[in-house]
């Protein structure tokens, strides 16, 4: 009697344990996991900020360096007597090799092209012609045209049938920042593989842009594409359980969706909330 007694305790004490081990996993999981989720969110997001700020500073030096060439005496004279000294000192293969462009473009108050060189930074190399698809730009109207001012400034991404561009255009003034404007000087280098690659070494995170416009998107682009807006800024979604993307949009120089920025990061986080919550139980 005693013994069955004693074995009845054991079983109920047993039941007990198991139920209570199941309700802590199952309340830690609820708790735990999610406070493991928000910061992995949060990790995320700001991941997407940190990509989006280094391709912001690239268009910020971009700037810089087509100001400094368009405020300059120099180049306030060559825009007028287009003198093939200044071309021959100054717009070689080098230059465009040291300031990482692409292309150099010298356009009068007419509208007109007066200088122009596109550049191949991988081969250093000098390309015969300008981008065709670079024209439709071009009208004399154009934001990257038109600088009703000294003070203007254009700068952020065109879409060219080649590559994104990263394109900035100042006025053509003199070195004392005083007019009339003369022109417009545009500089731009391509956000391709080579360019994504750089940027991806200096913030340590892969990404990658796609065409917001483009037919082809994975479902995982699609979705991402359908949820961005103004009031969801970034759109988040686990990929595996080893990695989890966020997305963001990156509008052209017009104001308009041109490409999609997708951040893939591993999910460190999320592996250890996994581990935290095993060692607890």
């Amino acid at each position: 009697m005693a013994k069955s007694l004693r074995k009845k305790t054991l079983i109920i004490i047993g039941i007990t344990i198991v139920c209570l081990i199941v309700v802590l996993y199952g309340v830690s999981q609820v708790l735990l996991l999610h406070s493991f989720d928000e910061l992995e969110e949060q990790n995320t997001r700001q991941n997407v900020e940190r990509v989006t700020n280094a391709l912001a500073h690239e268009l910020s030096q971009l700037d810089t360096t087509t100001y400094d060439w368009a405020a300059w005496d120099d180049t306030y004279a060559f825009i007028e007597d287009r003198n093939e000294e200044y071309i021959a000192s100054n717009l070689i293969d080098g230059t465009f090799a040291d300031l990482e462009l692409n292309l150099m473009l010298f356009i009068d108050s007419s509208g007109q092209i007066v200088f122009g060189k596109a550049f191949d930074l991988e081969t250093e190399e000098e390309i015969p012609l300008l981008p065709p698809s670079l024209l439709e730009h071009l009208a004399p109207d154009a934001p990257l045209v038109r600088h009703t001012s000294t003070e203007s400034s254009v700068s952020g991404i065109i879409l060219l049938a080649e590559d994104p561009l990263l394109v900035a255009s100042r006025p053509i003034i003199t070195s004392l920042d005083e007019g009339p404007v003369r022109g417009a000087l545009i500089m731009g280098r391509y956000l391709d593989a080579a360019e994504v690659a750089d940027i991806a070494e200096i913030t340590q995170l892969s990404f990658s842009v796609h065409r917001f416009a483009d037919s082809q998107l994975s479902s995982n682009l699609q979705e991402a594409k359908s949820s961005l807006s103004e009031d969801t800024p970034v759109f988040i979604q686990p990929l595996s359980e080893e990695s989890i993307a966020g997305y963001t949009l990156l509008e052209d120089i017009y104001g308009n969706p041109g490409l999609i920025l997708e951040v893939d990061i591993p999910r460190a986080i999320a592996r250890q909330g996994q581990a935290t919550l095993q060692y607890l139980i």
